[in-house]
């Protein structure tokens, strides 16, 4: 690392520690080279925003909106919903005398935003969304969120967690009324809000949601005139927020469990769940997007659209067989190896964690051959808690049992065996240091750094397995994050600034933004592994506690992980289905699956059954379609309607 490793990591950890008092405060302290606090427009949104005239503002928000949904080159399905906004806030704001900023409370409206993958969603919310917000609310007048930090992190915004300033536990209403701490920094990041935006809004829990929307009253109540008792009021929903625009996909996987989720069945549901569906209700607009800009391949374009079909239909057979030749199961050696050519930077995922382990094991390998580097197998620490006292139970045999335990949901979300090399793009599967070094982040490994008292002759294979070479202990991995600029470690000085530290005007000192450590993590609790006697009738149940690194290739993943992810430059897809999944979350899986890739050029399927054609033409699970339409089908329909109209009345009507 440049320095000695603990000074470098108690660096990390007071920057870390820096960020994250003012991410529970939200109230700046000193400040540090950190740009997660504020910034809420992407490097593409902000230059869009340069270029635009400075008065033009002065004109209103539908003059603003037209210009930001020209300069983002949204078509004539993506700019439908923008004008619904535009609209609404053009007739507050001259109702309001034209401010230079609008009042931050008072609704406005509360919308809807539906869309299979490729849709153009995030475009419309980064690029055209979060300026529009920011111009009329100011800098701190936009608050975007998500129930993941995944797709928080696809918008540049925070966690719901985070947004509601809720520290873990339950989300009985008992337990919401904030503490002074809590009540500050809701204050601080609520009052000055005029807009709300939520991605994949559909996959975050029914009690979450009403969490979020109470808390976010409790931070606006004393600035605003808002009645806390009515938080749930349509008028007070979110502190009386002025808009809240909601985005997801109602047809993709639910959240875990799938019984929490907005869209669950009810009957059996919590007092806050049944609050949180009854506010995700209030709707003035309900606007599904149809075109599929990310998707170059009209068969597979058809076979999407098909599926998401109301009442099921049928594929046509050159759309079935389309599908069908993806599959290279029953293809010779020969013929496999040739589809699989070129294939070692593609994404490999599968329902099953058996079949994901393998995928690690196979995109890693692929990977560093790829790269010409090393690869580094770093088997994982287990402790077992409860040893039985049977000779036959050696280490090795227990450590072999162990191993073989594939799901990380199990295991901590810590691999049994770390497969690392330079270069390789990693998913951290863990949270290292929030805010920023969170589950599910994704980088670039940049350091190696082994342990000091791994064995000078460590087994390295030259021969059978070049390249490859098992590491003895747990060593420390240097990533630097996608999209972060902290400084978490010390700054590497050149030769010439060696004696009186990195300078920053020095293009050859190195600050290492975006960089941070990660050291191997003891899981938080242990996993229970059966074990059979190998030479008896006697099994034991023992209970296991693992240290690893919390770390993965990206690009092998279950189908949960998939979701909000664009495959490029390809994916290879298992198609062994868990027996305990329903109808209805194999018929997801399968549009999730589907959806990823652009074309079906860049799908190799693995074992494709015949019967996925069945779930295909069945059509989305009715028990989803129906709660759904329950809620919103006459409302999408009135709001297809009227985007139409005021498409036309502002004169955004002109075709693509």
């Amino acid at each position: 690392m440049g320095v000695i490793i603990h000074e470098a990591l108690q660096h990390q950890k007071t920057t870390a520690e820096t960020l994250r008092q003012q991410q529970d405060t939200e109230v700046p302290h000193e400040p540090i080279e950190s740009d997660a606090q504020v910034q809420i427009l992407t490097e593409e949104a902000a230059e869009l925003l340069q270029s635009i005239p400075t008065d033009l503002a002065a004109a209103g928000p539908v003059a603003f909106a037209k210009h930001l949904v020209e300069a983002a080159t949204l078509n004539h399905d993506q700019r439908a919903p923008v004008a619904l906004i535009a609209n609404d806030m053009q007739m507050a704001w001259e109702k309001q005398g034209k401010p230079k900023l609008m009042d931050p409370v008072g609704r406005i409206l509360r919308m809807l935003l539906l869309g299979g993958g490729g849709c153009g969603k995030s475009r419309i919310v980064n690029l055209v969304l979060s300026a529009l917000f920011l111009i009329f609310w100011g800098p701190r007048g936009c608050v975007k969120a998500a129930p993941s930090n995944k797709a928080a992190r696809g918008i540049l915004g925070k966690t719901l967690h985070i947004a509601a300033k809720l520290g873990g536990g339950s989300l009985n209403i008992m337990n919401l009324r904030p503490q002074t701490a809590a009540k500050r920094a809701l204050e601080y990041l609520w009052t000055p809000c005029g807009a709300f935006i939520i991605d994949e809004a559909p996959q975050g829990a029914a009690a979450l949601y009403h969490a979020v929307a109470l808390r976010s009253c409790y931070g606006r109540v004393a600035a605003h005139e808002v009645e806390l008792s009515d938080y749930a009021e349509p008028s007070q929903s979110f502190g009386a927020m002025p808009i809240v625009v909601e985005c997801g996909d109602e047809l993709q996987l639910p959240p875990v469990p799938a019984s929490a989720g907005v869209f669950a069945e009810q009957s059996q549901a919590a007092t806050e769940h049944l609050a949180g569906v009854e506010i995700f209700k209030q709707k003035d607009y309900v606007y599904r997007l149809s075109t599929m800009k990310r998707f170059t391949d009209a068969t597979q374009i058809s076979i999407l659209t098909k599926m998401r079909r109301s009442g099921g239909c049928k594929l046509t057979k050159q759309e079935w067989k389309a599908l069908r030749d993806t599959d290279i199961s029953a293809a010779s050696a020969t013929e496999q190896r040739r589809r699989l050519e070129g294939t070692e930077l593609w994404y490999q995922a599968a329902p099953t964690w058996a079949t994901v382990s393998m995928a690690q094991v196979i995109r890693s390998r692929l990977s560093a051959v790829k790269a010409a580097a090393t690869l580094f197998i770093v088997p994982a620490k287990d402790y077992v808690l409860n040893r039985p006292v049977n000779a036959r139970l050696t280490d090795a045999y227990l450590a072999e049992v162990i191993s073989s335990v594939p799901n990380m949901n199990n295991t901590g979300r810590l691999p049994s065996i770390g497969l690392f090399h330079l270069g390789m793009v990693i998913r951290l599967t863990n949270t290292v240091e929030a805010p920023e070094a969170v589950t599910d982040s994704t980088g670039e490994i940049v350091g190696i750094d082994l342990d000091p008292d791994e064995p000078s002759a460590a087994t390295e294979h030259t021969s059978a397995i070049e390249g490859i070479r098992i590491l003895h202990r747990l060593p420390t991995i240097t990533v630097k994050l996608h999209g972060v600029r902290t400084n978490f470690l010390p700054p590497m000085p050149c030769t010439l600034h060696a004696a009186t530290g990195a300078c920053r005007d020095c293009t050859s000192c190195d600050f290492r933004a975006g960089c941070i450590a990660v050291e191997p993590q003891l899981a938080r609790r242990s996993f229970p592994v059966e074990v059979q006697d190998p030479g008896g009738n006697c099994a034991y149940t023992i209970q296991v506690q693992r240290r690893q690194l919390p770390m993965t290739i990206k690009t092998a993943s279950t189908i949960h992980t998939l979701q909000g992810v664009t495959t490029d430059p390809g994916l290879i897809f298992h198609w062994k289905f868990p027996r305990f999944f329903s109808e209805e979350l194999r018929w997801l899986a399968t549009y999730v699956a589907l959806s990823r890739p652009p074309s079906l050029a860049q799908l190799i399927s693995v074992g494709l059954p015949d019967e996925l054609r069945n779930i295909i033409e069945a059509g989305p699970p009715e028990g989803i379609l129906s709660r759904f339409n329950d809620m919103f089908e006459e409302k999408e329909k009135a709001t297809h309607i009227r985007a139409a109209e005021v498409m036309r009345e502002l004169g955004w009507d002109a075709t693509d």
